[in-house]
């Protein structure tokens, strides 16, 4: 079972998300900041990230470049409301930063655990 970790400040947001790849059984740890991400034990076990972009205290961009000097191997799937337009495209810049997938919100939970399970058995 893949492990994933959930990064969202919008409790709402992350409980929804969660319930959702919980019951795709998917092993599910949430986390409210990005800042998490800096504890190491927060990364134990964990075989994907998925996080927001738009976060207090660390935003998912910092997450990913920490992310990708630490652990580059895991891969992170980045989440925006504001991923689209103008110049908060934070969804493109979250790719140049090494996201592995993309999704602006609200987003389609299937397409979300279909990503995640097609990057975690990549070979």
């Amino acid at each position: 079972m893949a492990r994933v970790l959930v990064l969202e400040d919008n409790a709402l947001v992350r409980q929804l998300l969660c319930a959702k790849l919980r019951a795709a059984d998917l092993d599910v740890v949430e986390g409210q900041s990005g800042r998490e991400v800096w504890d190491n034990s927060t990364l134990d076990g964990v075989d994907i990230v998925v996080t927001d972009i738009v976060m207090p205290d660390r935003d998912g961009l910092e997450v990913l470049k920490y992310l990708k000097q630490t652990a580059p191997e895991l891969p992170v799937i980045a989440v925006s409301a504001q991923g689209g337009s103008g110049d908060g495209d934070y969804l493109k810049l979250a790719k140049l930063f090494g996201a592995a997938a993309v999704f602006e919100k609200p987003v389609d939970d299937k397409q979300v655990i279909s990503k995640i399970h097609e990057l975690v058995t990549k070979d």
